[in-house]
């Protein structure tokens, strides 16, 4: 009996997370996104596995969404982005100014050399080494 109150707490939990993900920013509502995915994520003391994270960059702006939290950077608050090196995976990390935003912002994600090309072109640094 106790299994299933856990599978339920564990439903829930993937409910409220990946539905959650689903609400677009009022700035996203008329454009397309240059990147977008689904992934796995760092913020602050929150860890998520994929697919509980959207990671979606635009002209202008970088939003990452998660339950009912939204972090949106524009490209002028992103001081670095950078590849961290782990064990296992790949990870984008943004390095930012906005203090009302966890300072760790971590993406686990496959795509991390698209991101970095897509960042390099609107002129934020990288770096490729440790975070």
């Amino acid at each position: 009996m106790n299994i299933f109150f856990v599978l339920i707490f564990l439903l829930f939990v993937f409910l409220f997370y990946g539905l959650g993900s689903f609400k677009k920013s009022p700035r996203e509502e008329e454009i397309t996104p240059l990147f977008t995915e689904r992934c796995g994520g760092s913020f602050g003391f929150t860890n998520l596995m994929p697919p509980l994270v959207r990671h979606a960059i635009y002209d202008q702006f970088v939003i990452i969404s998660y339950g009912n939290t939204m972090l949106e950077l524009n490209f002028n608050e992103i001081n670095l982005v950078s590849k961290p090196r782990y064990l296992i995976g790949d990870f984008i990390r943004y390095h930012h100014n906005v203090s009302t935003l966890p300072r760790k912002i971590i993406i686990n994600t496959r795509n991390s050399n698209e991101i970095i090309e897509l960042l390099n072109k609107s002129n934020i640094k990288n770096k490729s080494t440790n975070a």
